[in-house]
């Protein structure tokens, strides 16, 4: 097991991917407009200060005040950044969450310790970040970096469900109240409980709701993907529906895929080593709020690792319906498929564009924060202008830091 976990943890630092704190709320509104920001000048910067990226929507000469909070406006979408690949996308009462990560255990620690969620960790981060709102959180594959914190993230939510694969279901099941007794094993006190019934995995074989029509014949631990179209699935107490999408993960350095693989069995435990998260069968996201009447006011796409199309890409009756007005997407490992985020982007049309996941993970979000090793940020960017031109003058995407908050406003 050390000679696993020091493999990946080694090879992780090769490829894997900062963070300002502002305080004001970047406002997107009709495509062509430029970005609007609350009145009120004197924003800090904290978390040491740096220059605005090209192409990147930042907080301008009249952010509000450190800590001041702006009214949201009745409809529109709010945009959260908290860190890695975690979104809070909410609207009105309802708030979706993309799954964080806070804890960011060092290199040492995933090499010569056991790694864990740092629940301290978690709190600080999430100071005055409120989720008793949040009513679903998205996994889209099972990786430490994506399904660590989860279980103690989601006791500051109102019990919200967790959708994700089937290896996000067996490893959260060792999270299960019940798992200690099923499995005998003792009970930890300091283990974050998390019922069974709020574990829904998208591709069970049993009830499988993913849209596999870009990815029929491909091989799953489930089995061969069937190439069907795929179910909304509603959350509960809320006016949003999510759609899972096949996708996939690419190998993050030359032919080296870390992380491979799915749990195919209910834990009794949580995992002991960053190398026992097993990423499953990988899904993409269509997230929609939707209006008084059900249809649909809001679209966001949302992925957890890059792909090379069509894998991943959301079927055209789909969009045919409702184009995207947000897409949200993954930085790291983007230079390890052919044309990313070219090739997708081209194909969904959005509105806006947002990119996560290109921070070093490896270290404190409450630290100066630096791009993933080795991540040609600049090249990202530069395909980011390409794929997105800009209106009148306004950047129509963004590389939030922690703490930064968008709003989009309904069409």
């Amino acid at each position: 097991m050390i000679a696993r976990t020091m493999t990946w943890a080694i090879a992780a630092l090769l490829f894997c991917g900062g963070c300002t704190n502002f305080g004001g709320a970047p406002l997107w509104g009709d495509e062509d407009a430029a970005p609007r920001f609350p009145t009120g000048g004197g924003g800090k910067v904290g978390r040491g200060d740096r220059e605005q990226g090209p192409g990147e929507i930042g907080p301008g000469d009249s952010v509000s005040p450190a800590g001041d909070s702006t009214p949201v406006v009745p409809g529109n979408l709010t945009v959260e950044f908290l860190g890695v690949q975690g979104f809070v996308l909410r609207r009105g009462a309802d708030a979706i969450l993309t799954a964080p990560l806070f804890s960011n255990p060092s290199l040492d620690q995933i090499i010569f310790g056991e790694s864990g969620a740092d629940p301290a960790r978690i709190d600080r981060a999430l100071t005055g970040v409120d989720l008793s709102d949040v009513r679903a959180i998205l996994v889209g594959h099972a990786h430490y970096d994506h399904l660590m914190d989860v279980p103690y993230i989601w006791s500051r939510t109102a019990q919200a469900y967790i959708y994700g694969n089937m290896s996000m279901r067996n490893i959260l099941s060792g999270f299960a109240p019940d798992a200690p007794a099923l499995c005998d094993v003792p009970v930890d006190p300091l283990v974050p409980v998390v019922p069974r019934d709020r574990l829904i995995a998208l591709n069970d074989p049993r009830e499988d709701r993913v849209d596999s029509r870009n990815c029929a014949g491909a091989s799953t631990c489930e089995g061969g993907l069937p190439g069907d179209a795929g179910v909304w699935v509603h959350v509960p107490n809320s006016r949003a529906r999510i759609m899972a999408l096949c996708s996939a993960h690419p190998a993050q350095f030359l032919w080296v895929h870390f992380g491979e693989g799915c749990v195919e069995e209910e834990m009794c435990q949580p995992p002991t080593g960053a190398a026992d998260w097993l990423e499953g069968t990988t899904l993409a996201y269509i997230v929609d709020f939707l209006d008084a009447a059900g249809a649909p006011e809001f679209r966001i796409y949302y992925q957890d690792a890059p792909t090379d199309g069509p894998v991943g890409h959301v079927p055209e009756d789909i969009l045919a319906q409702r184009s995207i007005d947000l897409a949200i997407l993954c930085t790291g490992t983007y230079d390890r498929v052919a044309d990313h985020p070219g090739e997708l982007l081209a194909h969904l049309q959005p509105r806006f564009v947002l990119a996560g996941h290109w921070e070093d993970f490896f270290r404190p979000q409450d630290e100066p924060l630096r791009p993933i090793p080795f991540l040609d940020l600049d090249e990202f960017e530069q395909r980011l202008t390409d794929a997105m031109p800009q209106g009148s003058g306004a950047p129509r995407w963004a590389r939030p830091e922690p703490g930064m908050t968008y709003t989009l406003e309904a069409r």
